[in-house]
């Protein structure tokens, strides 16, 4: 049930002052290290221990300690280090475009016979285009592709970057793109209502930055409005091509499977630097068929905008261009499938080789050849996030140790008195428990480890005065997996209930914290608004998702689709207010259950109830 209540605000968590209650929890000599520095607000020494090198441990429960204490703050916005960040990701970006110039050289000369590659590259490299034409297929027209508007800003649009702005906004287009406008225009009727259309044309797009974490920002380009339409129904064929041969977009969990399995089936993973950004302009121009790569250029932007200068691209697609993301993935896959099939190597794709944009795991004896053939095509790999062997693989997000869990947390923003990051804060405290929990009863047989289970106390107790000092209004429980909307908990603590508005679901009813968009109403609707959204969303009926009717209007929100429901306005981007509700869970109740040991230690562990319990 939707409240009345105003739950803006809440306690105020301090980011730093947290981490160093953490750090001491943890208790090991590096989160001493960075608990002094804290403590004298060195945070440029903070930043300095954020890289923890894997190869000097052997036992995951203390690389775990170790790795969660470097890494938790070390994406922060909070930490003053005096460092230009933007500054640092500008020159990072020139370096970028430096090898992108370098690479088109290359394949300029290497087009005019002054240079080739070495012989088992080159037939990689035959090997890889073959496979990227078998996979695009031919040049789709306009009405196969699915055209749509990202969540970002366009060259023109800024601020409020709701869809409705952007139908109601006026049309911007490169120069390149302006010959395919009438054929391409001509897919939108009611959108583009007039026989004659005012596109206004604009050399390319504009080079801003964003935060990345603590040490730099991270480069991105502000496409205009007609070429990021164009480039979103690109990159979604583009996908859907790939999904084909088994290169799933849609789901990291493949990558995060594989990475888990790296250490025990003979796996690497691959990690790029700077993939996006060196995507030359040569290499796309060799790699894919020539009408797919006019295709292409048709809607890129060949130049940027930075502090009033115009410059030219040397990469083919920056990062804002919709299409980036599934063209490296196209060539990545491509190049390692040829390196696997050049050395003779068995391989399946999502059994033990998989590509999810720079992020790529192949057999570990295909590792050598392949960034030997990406350094070849002007890519560079990362070393630090790089592993052929060892104990450790990470990809997508996920980090194993031997196989076992290690990914820590971290604190990129800053939480204050929004409950939603005040939640996730002190819920992070029980998911570093619940690793260092599983990591120490995964040693069979080992000697038992005092000092962890005083770590897992220490949290504990932690936890508990963080709780206590949250207001009643505030105390509201629900299961592991559902967001950072209330406080993970144990089903005894949480008392959830079935579903009074469908009794006949299998699940539980708890209230939870939710953060809405703020709706502008509309009167009368543009037309092209309202056709536009008829195009894109096809909604299910309510009664088939297992959810209340709050919850379902909050999963609207969330994702997006309530905005197709264009008589009811929009929502604004980047505001909203936070409502306490109904919400639904439809799988077993993950939660926390504390056992208290004869000898005075405590152990919290995950509890699972099955949902048909409620039934």
């Amino acid at each position: 049930m939707r409240t009345r209540k105003s739950f803006n605000r809440c306690i105020t968590v301090d980011a730093l002052s947290l981490a160093q209650s953490i750090w001491e929890a943890l208790d090991t000599p590096r989160s001493l290290g960075l608990w002094i520095a804290a403590k004298y607000r060195d945070h440029r020494a903070i930043l300095d221990l954020k890289d923890v090198d894997p190869l000097t441990y052997d036992c995951p429960e203390r690389f775990f300690k170790d790795y969660q204490s470097s890494k938790i703050l070390a994406k922060s916005v909070e930490l003053k280090t005096g460092i230009d960040k933007e500054a640092v990701a500008y020159e990072k970006f020139l370096q970028a475009e430096a090898t992108c110039c370098e690479t088109n050289d290359f394949f300029r000369m290497r087009a005019d016979g002054f240079v080739s590659m070495k012989p088992h590259v080159e037939r990689v490299f035959q090997r890889a285009r073959d496979l990227v034409s078998s996979i695009l297929g031919r040049v789709p027209s306009y009405d196969r592709l699915d055209f749509a508007f990202g969540p970002g800003a366009c060259f023109g649009v800024r601020g409020d970057t709701s869809v409705y702005k952007k139908v109601t906004s006026n049309l911007e287009c490169t120069y390149a793109m302006a010959g395919c406008l009438p054929e391409f225009l001509a897919e939108f009727p009611g959108w583009i209502t007039d026989d004659k259309v005012s596109v206004q044309l604009v050399r390319g797009s504009q080079l801003t930055f964003v935060p990345k974490d603590a040490s730099t920002d991270r480069a991105i380009c502000i496409e205009p409005l007609l070429n990021g339409f164009m480039q979103k129904g690109v990159g979604t064929y583009i996908r859907d091509r790939l999904k084909r041969y088994g290169v799933d977009l849609n789901d990291q969990s493949i990558n995060q499977r594989l990475a888990q399995k790296a250490y025990s089936s003979g796996l690497s993973t691959i990690d790029l630097s700077s993939a996006s950004d060196t995507i030359a302009y040569g290499l796309v121009m060799e790699m894919l068929p020539i009408d797919w790569f006019d295709f292409l250029d048709t809607s890129r932007c060949p130049n940027y905008l930075y502090r009033g200068e115009w410059n030219s691209f040397q990469k083919f697609s920056s990062m804002g261009n919709a299409y980036t993301f599934e063209l490296e993935t196209l060539i990545f896959y491509a190049l390692a499938v040829a390196s696997a099939e050049e050395l003779g190597i068995s391989y399946s794709t999502q059994g033990n080789l998989h590509v999810y944009g720079d992020d790529i795991i192949v057999p570990r004896a295909a590792y050598d050849l392949l960034t030997e053939v990406l350094s070849a095509c002007g890519f560079s790999t990362n070393h630090k996030k790089s592993y052929k062997d060892g104990l450790f693989f990470e990809s997508c997000g996920s980090d194993y140790f031997r196989g076992s869990p290690v990914r820590p947390i971290f604190f990129k923003e800053k939480i204050g008195n929004r409950p939603l990051r005040v939640f996730y804060a002190i819920n992070s405290i029980r998911r570093i428990q619940a690793k260092l929990e599983f990591l120490i009863h995964a040693r069979r047989g080992a000697q038992r480890d005092h000092h962890s289970y005083d770590v897992l106390r220490r949290l504990n107790d932690l936890h508990g005065r963080m709780v206590d000092r949250l207001p009643k209004a505030f105390r509201v429980y629900g299961p592991e997996g559902h967001g950072d909307g209330h406080l993970i908990s144990e089903f005894d603590e949480a008392r959830p209930s079935k579903s009074a508005e469908h009794p006949s679901w299998e699940g539980w009813s708890y209230r939870s914290f939710r953060e809405r968009p703020i709706r502008v109403p509309l009167g009368d609707v543009p037309s092209g608004y309202a056709l536009y959204f008829n195009k894109q969303i096809c909604f299910a009926e309510r009664g088939e998702d297992p959810r209340t009717d709050d919850d379902w209007f909050y999963i609207l929100s969330a994702s997006g689709l309530r905005e197709s429901q264009p008589g009811n306005g929009y929502d604004l981007r980047g505001r909203s207010r936070i409502c306490v509700s109904r919400a639904f869970c439809a799988s077993s109740w993950r939660g926390w259950r504390t056992i208290y040991h004869s000898d005075g230690t405590t152990q919290s562990v995950y509890q699972d109830v099955p949902a048909r319990l409620a039934a």
